[in-house]
């Protein structure tokens, strides 16, 4: 399973945003799969599952990084939701000796999703009117009530993956994300005019140097700048 990342916040080279399954084309997810494949074997990697980054160039694939883990983030969910392969599962079969079994080895996408990082430097102004400071002080029922993210969530509209129990100041240079807002469609176009709906109608781009749809664009996916779903923004 491929995904796509859009530009990085530089200097420091945060993730901004990401699209599943992957847009290139079926040649160049081949490349990045057995480079990936190739990579892992050279570090005795064989059983398990790994998180493989890699760039494409105009010479092909080149290795970033390799994570002996699960990749983080969105990426179990997403791969549930797109693939219909439960990796959570797949880790804890191979760690009790199973092999896991997968239908396809490049199974066909179901759907599409496209999704932001949200960072409080750059989405806080936005995102304090519609979260709670601090949800581990809250009962699951009270972050349902409180959090208007996980509310659109549980109605369906977005994909709410939190990362942070609240929005903190730091310094951009470790900023982490504080959680990933997505969307998901018939096609990488459909979610992304989703995602891009969300975050204008809850001004989640207040005060950003850069706004959503230049990440987007970063991405290769165009869509129209009219919203095409209604997402009425809350009170505080």
């Amino acid at each position: 399973m491929v995904t796509d990342n859009g530009p990085t916040r530089l200097p420091y080279f945060n993730e901004t945003c990401a699209a599943m399954p992957s847009r290139r084309s079926k040649d160049e997810v081949a490349a990045l799969i057995a480079g990936a494949h190739a990579c892992a074997r050279a570090g005795n990697l064989h059983t398990g599952v790994y998180n493989v980054e890699m760039k494409y160039t105009s010479q092909g694939p080149r290795l970033i990084e390799i994570n002996a883990r699960l990749g983080g983030f969105y990426l179990t969910n997403w791969a549930q939701r797109v693939f219909g392969v439960n990796l959570i599962r797949c880790v804890l079969q191979v760690a009790c000796g199973i092999r896991p079994i997968i239908k396809d080895v490049m199974p066909k996408p179901t759907k599409y999703c496209v999704g932001l990082q949200l960072y409080n430097s750059q989405h806080g102004k936005g995102l304090r009117p519609l979260v709670p400071k601090n949800e581990q002080l809250i009962t699951a029922e009270e972050r349902l009530e409180q959090n208007r993210m996980r509310m659109l969530d549980h109605e369906g509209v977005v994909i709410w993956i939190p990362m942070a129990a609240g929005l903190k100041d730091e310094p951009m240079e470790w900023e982490g994300a504080y959680a990933n807002v997505g969307c998901s469609g018939a096609s990488h176009e459909e979610a992304a005019a989703k995602l891009l709906s969300v975050v204008r109608c809850l001004h989640l781009d207040q005060g950003a140097e850069l706004k959503t749809d230049y990440y987007i664009n970063g991405l290769g996916i165009k869509v129209e700048k009219k919203p095409i779903i209604p997402v009425v923004p809350f009170n505080a």
